[in-house]
């Protein structure tokens, strides 16, 4: 039976939405013999063994703990990439924790991606010499031959952090790995050197964009692209699908996704939406945020909440009910849900308001959202006033109201208020755990 070694990290608040993962693991792998490497530092042990008591449950994973002890280096690196903390960047020296018979270990982030059939075809691909083999999301326009070409290692300088793959899912070639002579102070002088540069520039911008910025940085032209060059459509994307890209490339997809990536804030976790909503409220053209163009202004993630993205959480959800957490989980999710969805319908009202120049009406004791003929109680409609109260121009200090407004200051509530909420979800039911949103 051939071997797969698989590889995680992440904090306490995440470790227990691994198991829908196992579970997704252990149906999609059964013909091979899985190592599981969990990567940690600071998981508590009654999270550990609850991992370790179902993952004796399968029938054919093996687990392997491994806790980082000395962090202090990754902690300097996660201080310029982001909102991602240190357990991001456990793969740069991943070599130095796995047995010596490892050649090759699939990394996948915690909890937000699961597998829906056969990985055999992605994780024996040939790295043809490589380091790492992963899913692009960008190319570069050859302009003699108008086809899309990779980076290469003449372009790292000009790179600046930029992602060339995302690090949702990748493989690693360990045994280049431990013959690269990349040590972390190398990785940490890299780092450094793109804070510097970030802070040269005029406008201030992330030195680099987590773990996936960093690594296409060092690994620029030392990436296999799976499919390239016979493909290179961005959309192609079998062992990454993102599930918030469903709705732009499913018209024309010529394959089955095979792991799914929940790659935004919303996680399948964090918000369960009933069917009903999904098709009524979710997926209607006056869902909040759905005008706003992503290409003209940097639109948090929750934007990218489509009906394809809730549904493809359904298989999230299939796995989760064969795990001791999906109880507790489902109830946090739809709590969750309900309390995202009475703030964001209240956006709607400000939105038509901004685009109609009058106040949407019966706002005061219960009014029709638009999407649908319930009326909104009492405790959602007193939101408003949370809403109107904090939204205020960030230059002049003044309150943003809808009447009167630029529609550049339209989008910037909108987003003000997106963000906000965006926090209030996560942190109401879920604390402050590492989750690699957006990549």
């Amino acid at each position: 039976m051939k071997r797969i070694n698989i590889m995680t990290s992440c904090d306490n608040n995440i470790a227990k939405y691994i198991l829908p993962q196992l579970a997704s693991i252990e149906k999609n792998c059964k013909n091979y013999d899985v190592h599981f490497f969990l990567f940690h530092n600071r998981i508590s042990p009654e999270n550990i063994n609850m991992i370790k008591v179902f993952i004796k449950q399968c029938t054919h994973i093996t687990f392997h703990e491994v806790k980082i002890q000395d962090i202090a280096h990754y902690e300097n690196i996660a201080e310029c990439g982001g909102q991602w903390p240190f357990e991001a960047y456990f793969t740069i020296r991943v070599q130095d924790h796995i047995p010596e018979d490892v050649d090759r270990i699939l990394y996948i982030d915690a909890g937000d991606v699961i597998f829906a059939g056969d990985i055999a075809p992605y994780y024996f691909d040939d790295f043809e010499g490589k380091s790492i083999l992963a899913t692009a999301i960008a190319f570069k326009e050859n302009r003699i031959s108008g086809k899309n070409e990779i980076y290469t290692i003449d372009d790292a300088n000009s790179l600046g952090g930029r992602s060339l793959f995302n690090s949702g899912s990748y493989v690693i070639n360990v045994e280049k790995f431990r013959t690269n002579g990349y040590t972390m102070y190398d990785y940490l002088c890299l780092a450094l050197k793109l804070c510097e540069r970030a802070k040269e520039k005029s406008e201030p911008e992330l030195p680099y964009f987590g773990d996936q910025g960093l690594l296409s940085t060092v690994f620029a032209g030392d990436i296999k692209y799976f499919g390239y060059p016979q493909i290179r459509d961005l959309s192609y994307m079998p062992y990454n699908f993102r599930s918030s890209y469903w709705g732009l490339y499913r018209s024309h997809l010529s394959y089955t996704p095979v792991i799914l990536h929940y790659a935004i804030i919303a996680k399948p976790w964090i918000m369960r939406f009933s069917p009903d909503i999904i098709d009524t409220v979710i997926a209607s053209p006056d869902f909040p945020l759905n005008h706003v163009s992503v290409e003209s202004v940097s639109v948090p993630l929750i934007a990218y909440l489509t009906p394809q993205h809730c549904k493809l959480c359904e298989m999230w959800w299939e796995y989760a009910k064969d795990t001791p957490i999906y109880e507790e989980a489902d109830l946090k999710a739809k709590i969750s849900a309900d309390f995202f969805l009475k703030f964001y319908i209240y956006h709607n009202h400000f939105a038509a308001a901004c685009n109609t120049q009058r106040r949407p009406p019966n706002t005061r004791a219960g009014c029709n959202h638009g999407l649908s003929n319930t009326a909104l109680p009492m405790s959602v409609t007193n939101s408003a006033g949370l809403f109107k109260n904090q939204c205020r121009d960030n230059i002049s200090g003044k309150k943003l109201s809808p009447v009167g407004m630029t529609r550049k200051n339209q989008i910037r509530a909108g987003l003000f208020f997106a963000r906000k909420i965006n926090r209030l979800v996560i942190q109401k039911n879920h604390g402050q755990g590492f989750v690699k949103a957006g990549s």
